[in-house]
This record gives C-alpha cells, sequence and structure tokens, in this order.
C-alpha cells in the first residue's frame, strides 16, 4: 500500500519522464529477477522483458559507467554499474550482473561458449521497455557495446545473437 502510495503523489508532481524512472526503480526493487531457467515461465509483460549481453572479457564497473556515458546513457546516482538510456519513450536498462554464470546450465555455458569462442565472463542485462522501438534502441546498445567488447545477446529463452544475427535482425525490422 505504501508502494502505491508513493507512486500515486511521484505522478502528481513529477514529469511524465520522471514518473517512468520512478516506476522502474521502484518496480526493480521489488520484483525479483529471473533465472536464466525462469525467464521465460515469469511475464513482465506490462513492464520489459530482459535479454544479457554476453562477453568473454571482464568488464568492471567503472569501465561500464563510461560506456553507458559514451552512448549518451544516464547512470544511477546509487549504482555505478548501473544506468538508462531513453530516446524519446523508446528505453532501456542497463545493469552488470554479478554471479549470473550460477544461473546457467552447463550446455547453456556450452552454447554461450560456443557463440563466443571463449569462455564467458560477464553479463550486462538489457531490460527492455515495452515501449514500441525499445528493441531497435537495445539493438543500437548491444551493436555499440560489441564494437567495444566482443559479445553475444542471450535472449534468456533459446537464442543466442552474434554481431551479424544483430545486423540481419535489425534489417528484417525486428526487435529484441
Amino acid at each position: 500500500m505504501l508502494l502505491l502510495s508513493i507512486l500515486s503523489k511521484a505522478k502528481e508532481l513529477a514529469s511524465v519522464g520522471c514518473v517512468l524512472y520512478l516506476d522502474s526503480i521502484l518496480i526493480d526493487m521489488c520484483r525479483p529477477r529471473p533465472t536464466h531457467h525462469e525467464s521465460h515461465t515469469i511475464n513482465y509483460k506490462q513492464m520489459s522483458r530482459s535479454v544479457y549481453l554476453v562477453t568473454n572479457e571482464t568488464v568492471k564497473p567503472r569501465a561500464l559507467t563510461t560506456f553507458i556515458k559514451s552512448i549518451n546513457g544516464i547512470i544511477d546516482e546509487n549504482n555505478e554499474a548501473k544506468g538508462y538510456i531513453l530516446n524519446g519513450k523508446r528505453q532501456v536498462w542497463i545493469d552488470l550482473v554479478e554471479n549470473a554464470l550460477d544461473e546457467y546450465e552447463p550446455e547453456d555455458i556450452e552454447k554461450l561458449r560456443d557463440a563466443l569462442g571463449a569462455s564467458p565472463k560477464t553479463f550486462i542485462c538489457l531490460d527492455v521497455s515495452r515501449n514500441p522501438g525499445s528493441g531497435l534502441l537495445a539493438i543500437d546498445v548491444a551493436e555499440a557495446f560489441s564494437q567495444r567488447w566482443h559479445s553475444v545477446i542471450d535472449d534468456l529463452y533459446e537464442n543466442i545473437y552474434t554481431s551479424d544475427d544483430l545486423h540481419t535482425l535489425q534489417g528484417n525490422g525486428g526487435e529484441l
């Protein structure tokens, strides 16, 4: 009840952009993160959908902060390894995931290893808004990330996308 009261008051006082950001932070604080295997059974349709950027390189929080700023993203003031990018109503939240490898089965790790050509080391969660075009913005973020670090996208279902796959997906009008 307190959460609803806070959101209601925030909506009265803040601009639409701030409310969306406040809603997403409060929702993010209150909901459990799906594990790799739960992601296909938990439905967050009204909030966002998640994919992982996976790299075989170690990406430290400070490096992720620099990356987020380089794509005109905004850093979470309470966590340098978390931020978001907005483009109109299109939104993608970016978050360094600790111990993500623990969420994977050995055969899924092997699929990532095959796609990367090396063992996965760092996982970045992209929470993609359901707003139209947000999936295209997520592809842009993934492509910018892949220019800095060799990476693939795990859609947390069955698909792993390389940079070439993302280009094809984008060229066909698809989204993440």
